[in-house]
């Protein structure tokens, strides 16, 4: 999963960011906090230690990791974790595996292990902040991202986005992108009517 070549240390969330630490140490707070606030003996301790809660966000955590994962391997030398304004000499545009259902796979892969490790830990207060966080840090990626793909890819990558959704609800990506996406469903449209 790492490209020995090209990995540098802030491509790890070890060496991350501000905000993302500060999600990691609020998500620790909470887990130490209603534990030794709520005890198992209260209804809301009792509900935030259940084994299903637990399990449920486990599978939720694995799935998204799965995900994730299985963009990254299809997606191979076209991968990265820093969005690249411009095109490596290896990149391709991918299509195939998760990329056919989701033009941002990776991303939903990771909202989805986010939130379900908050599920997990029971921690209720940090499971929709997780979510908002993700949207926020996917709305400021990816119309970069997508801005990026068009640049490289022109017509090609607009039918593609044409066909296939982000799969990030709230996250509008690159108005560019959006509006030649935009009439090319007006023109097939048009086409159909006549």
């Amino acid at each position: 999963m790492v490209r020995r070549p090209a990995a540098r240390a802030a491509a790890f969330c070890i060496f991350h960011s501000v905000p993302y630490w500060a999600a990691m140490s609020a998500a620790s707070a909470e887990f130490w906090l209603t534990r030794w606030l709520l005890g198992p003996d209260t209804a809301w301790g009792a509900a935030v230690r259940s084994g299903p809660v637990a399990a449920a966000g486990l599978a939720v955590a694995l799935l998204g990791l799965a995900v994730r994962y299985w963009a990254m391997a299809e997606a191979a030398r076209s991968f990265h974790h820093i969005v690249q304004h411009d095109r490596p000499d290896a990149h391709r545009l991918v299509t195939t595996g998760p990329y056919a259902w989701s033009r941002h796979p990776s991303y939903v892969g990771w909202a989805v292990w986010a939130v379900g490790t908050q599920l997990m830990l029971g921690n209720a207060v940090c499971a929709p902040l997780y979510a908002a966080a993700s949207v926020a840090f996917f709305s400021a990626r990816v119309p970069g991202e997508e801005h990026a793909l068009l640049r490289w890819y022109g017509m090609e990558y607009v039918r593609y986005a044409a066909r296939v959704p982000r799969m990030l609800p709230l996250v509008a990506g690159s108005e560019a992108l959006n509006e030649a996406v935009r009439a090319v469903r007006e023109a097939a449209s048009a086409a159909r009517e006549e």
